[in-house]
């Protein structure tokens, strides 16, 4: 019996090159699928810093003209956050700089809860605005997932 010296082999080059493509075709298809199949997300409107009254399944939950409120409103909050979480990292720094020293400075440590406590005021403030702008059923649905969020019924 002899081999033919010309047969192809079954895992030639070639080969695994054609099964490579096709398994990266197939994951391109399934990436664009997943996409037009999957719900649409929408645009992360808030920060972990202030989304405590404002949870983001009550947000999705929004019909999109309200949802586009909301996001305008929190959208003129951006700057305050984002200076109020630099004056937090920088505190924080600060009292990194103490220890460092070998001290634990306690003035330090007020300037971090200081930042802190800053930061939820602000939340505080922007939530009250978003709340005195919605409907009774919206404060209704807010209502049942920020008892949702905080495992309370």
């Amino acid at each position: 019996m002899t081999v033919d010296a010309r047969a192809p082999r079954l895992w030639s080059w070639r080969n695994v090159l054609l099964v490579v493509s096709l398994a990266v075709n197939l994951a391109v298809l399934g990436v664009i699928g997943a996409r037009f199949l999957a719900p649409a997300q929408f645009e992360r409107l808030t920060s972990p810093s202030y989304t405590q009254l404002l949870p983001r399944n009550f947000l999705r939950e929004l019909p999109a003209a309200r949802r586009q409120e909301v996001a305008a409103i929190i959208k003129t909050y951006r700057k305050t956050f984002k200076d109020g979480r630099e004056g937090l990292r920088q505190a924080v720094g600060r009292l990194a700089d103490t220890l460092d020293a070998g001290a634990g400075d306690a003035a330090a440590i007020d300037m971090v809860s200081g930042a802190g406590a800053a930061l939820i005021g602000d939340g505080a403030k922007l939530a009250k605005e978003i709340f005195a702008k919605l409907t009774p059923e919206e404060r209704k649905l807010l209502a049942r997932h920020l008892r949702k969020k905080a495992g309370v019924k």
